[in-house]
């Protein structure tokens, strides 16, 4: 995760989300508190694209749920 973060430079930096569940739920609440409105998660998801889409199904999107 540390590589996919110094990776995330210039202008994609606001843009792009990073990290494990945890990470993703506080950069969309940053992000949020920033006044987007919309968030897309699409690719690429690393190295395990099954594994992150599982865990962004089980950890982050419950996160949001009303």
């Amino acid at each position: 995760m540390k590589q996919a973060r110094v990776l995330l430079v210039g202008e994609h930096r606001d843009v792009a989300f990073a990290g494990d569940p945890d990470d993703l739920i506080r950069q969309i609440e940053a992000a949020a508190a920033g006044g987007a409105t919309r968030v897309d998660l699409g690719t690429p998801h690393g190295l395990d694209e099954a594994e992150a889409i599982r865990l962004i199904g089980e950890r982050v999107l419950p996160h949001f749920a009303d």
